[in-house]
C-alpha cells in the first residue's frame, strides 16, 4: 500500500506540473487568437475571453499531460534503481500499473464528461461572448477611433463626429447569395440592436471597378451572429452538440451524411476519453526502459506517441469517416486499437526482462 501511494503521489504531482506548464506555454497563442477574434475590443473584454479559450483546451491537454507525467514518474523510478528493488521483492511487474490505472480512470471519466457536456457549452459561450463583446465595443467607441472590423467586414473613415463616421469606406463580405460589396458614404451613423449593427448611410455609393453608383441614403444591417456562424460554424455543428443531443438526433432518425457525422462524433469522444489507458501502457514501458540520463529521450518519445495518435485519431480517422471508406465506428477506434496493441507489447517486453 505504501508503494502504491508513493507512486500515486509522484504521478499526480508530475501530471499537475506538466498540465500547468502546457497551459502557460499555450497562453501566448491563445492570447493572439483572442485578439484576432476580438479586434477593436477593449483589453478587459479580451482578458475575460481568455479563460473560455483555455478551458476549451483541457480535454486535449489532459491526455498529453498524463502521458508525459507517466513517462517522467516511471522513468525516475527506473533511474533511481527503485524498479530493480521492487522486482527483487518478488512483486509482479504489472502491480506497478495500479496507481497509473486509478489516475487514468479518473481522468478518463473527467475527459468524457467534458467532451460530452462541458466543452460544447464552453464553445457556445465563446461564440455568444464574441457577439456580445463586439456589440459592446461599438456602443463604447473611443472618440478618436475611425475604424470598425467584425470578421471580414470592415469600415474605415477619415474622421469622426460624435459616433458618426465621416467620409467612410465600407467592405461588406459575401453572405449567402449576396456578393461582397464596397461602399462609400459622406457619413455613417452606427446603432446597436444586438446581435445586429445598423449602419445609416448618407449619400451612399457602390464602388464597381473605378465607377461609383449612387445609392442615396440607405440603411445596412450587419448581423454579427451571421458573421460569427460563417467563421465559427452554425449551432447545429458537432462542436456545439452535447452527447445527449447527438443521441436524440440519432434516435429521431437522422439520415445521410448527418447520421454518419453524428455516429463518428459520438464514438470519437468515447475513444478520446479511453486514450489514457493506451498512454499508461506506452508511458510506463517507455519510462521503465530508460537508462540513467536518458529521461529527455523518453519525453521526446512520449511526444512522438502523442503526435502520432492525434494525427491518426483526429485527422486520418475523421477523413476516412467523411469519405465513407470505413464505417464511423472503426474510424474512431482504430488509433486506440493500434496504440493498445503497441503499448501491451512494449510493456510485456519491459516486464519480462
Amino acid at each position: 500500500m505504501r508503494l502504491f501511494l508513493h507512486v500515486l503521489r509522484e504521478l499526480v504531482v508530475a501530471i499537475a506540473f506538466t498540465l500547468g506548464g502546457m497551459l502557460v506555454l499555450a497562453l501566448p497563442a491563445v492570447a493572439v487568437s483572442a485578439i484576432h477574434k476580438l479586434q477593436g475590443v477593449q483589453v478587459g473584454a479580451i482578458l475575460l475571453y481568455l479563460p473560455l479559450l483555455l478551458s476549451g483546451l483541457l480535454p486535449y491537454l489532459l491526455p498529453l499531460s498524463f502521458l508525459l507525467g507517466v513517462v517522467a514518474t516511471y522513468g525516475r523510478i527506473a533511474q533511481d534503481n527503485e524498479w530493480t528493488a521492487i522486482r527483487m521483492t518478488g512483486r509482479r511487474p504489472f502491480h506497478m500499473l495500479w496507481p497509473g490505472l486509478l489516475v487514468a480512470l479518473l481522468l478518463s471519466a473527467t475527459t468524457l464528461w467534458m467532451l460530452s457536456d462541458v466543452l460544447p457549452q464552453i464553445r457556445l459561450r465563446q461564440s455568444r461572448y464574441l457577439v456580445s463583446a463586439l456589440s459592446q465595443a461599438v456602443r463604447e467607441l473611443n472618440p478618436g477611433r475611425t475604424d470598425l472590423q467584425f470578421g471580414d467586414f470592415y469600415l474605415t473613415s477619415r474622421r469622426r463626429e460624435g459616433k458618426a463616421f465621416v467620409d467612410a469606406h465600407v467592405h461588406v463580405p459575401a453572405v449567402g447569395d449576396d456578393a461582397a460589396r464596397n461602399l462609400r458614404a459622406d457619413r455613417i451613423d452606427v446603432r446597436v440592436e444586438e446581435p445586429n449593427i445598423l449602419l445609416l448611410f448618407r449619400n451612399a455609393r457602390t464602388l464597381i471597378g473605378g465607377a461609383e453608383i449612387l445609392n442615396g441614403d440607405m440603411t445596412l444591417r450587419i448581423d454579427l451572429e451571421e458573421l460569427r456562424a460563417k467563421k465559427e460554424g452554425r449551432y447545429d455543428a458537432m462542436r456545439y452538440c452535447t452527447n445527449t443531443r447527438i443521441r436524440d438526433e440519432l434516435a429521431a432518425g437522422a439520415v445521410g451524411d448527418r447520421r454518419q457525422e453524428l455516429r463518428f462524433e459520438l464514438h470519437y469522444r468515447l475513444s478520446l476519453a479511453t486514450v489514457f489507458g493506451v498512454f499508461l501502457l506506452l508511458g510506463t514501458a517507455t519510462g521503465l526502459s530508460q537508462g540513467r540520463g536518458n529521461q529527455l529521450k523518453g519525453l521526446a518519445a512520449a511526444a512522438g506517441y502523442a503526435l502520432a495518435f492525434y494525427l491518426l485519431h483526429m485527422r486520418l480517422g475523421k477523413q476516412l469517416a467523411d469519405k465513407g471508406v470505413l464505417p464511423p465506428e472503426p474510424c474512431a477506434w482504430a488509433a486506440i486499437a493500434l496504440g493498445a496493441a503497441a503499448g501491451t507489447w512494449l510493456c510485456w517486453k519491459v516486464f519480462r526482462r
